[in-house]
């Protein structure tokens, strides 16, 4: 994909990754569940971003239409990788917290009771 648009692309662990440029776009796919510290890996990377960039993630939703039906027999919730558990409002929430704007929200096409955020920072005036 690099190489086709002509742009960097990393694949980092963000507690070790340091940067004198800022990003327009870090994706983040099925990995604030797995941290232990959630708060301080957005704030570093929320750092990493530049003004007006994107940061998009996904991580399943706790308060999904699957997770409600199938309650503790969701393996999304059995998974004793995942170290913290996130609703669309919490996680909007905290998101708004850091200065961030969610402009989308969307069901995973992909993992059933998944969700996908798509927020912009918000430029200093």
């Amino acid at each position: 994909v690099s190489k086709m648009l002509d742009v960097p692309i990393h694949a980092v662990d963000f507690r070790d990754f340091e940067s004198d440029r800022p990003f327009d776009v870090i994706c983040l796919g099925d990995v604030i569940e797995h941290t232990t510290e959630p708060v301080r890996m957005l704030l570093k990377i929320i750092g990493l971003l530049s003004p007006n960039g994107v940061l998009w993630l996904s991580t399943p939703n706790f308060e999904s239409a699957s997770s409600r039906v199938l309650k503790h027999n969701d393996p999304l919730w059995l998974a004793c990788e995942h170290l913290n558990y996130f609703c669309y409002r919490s996680l909007r929430s905290m998101l708004e917290s850091m200065g961030m704007t969610v402009i989308d929200y969307a069901v995973s096409a992909h993992c059933a009771g998944a969700m996908e955020i798509t927020a912009i920072k918000q430029a200093v005036r």
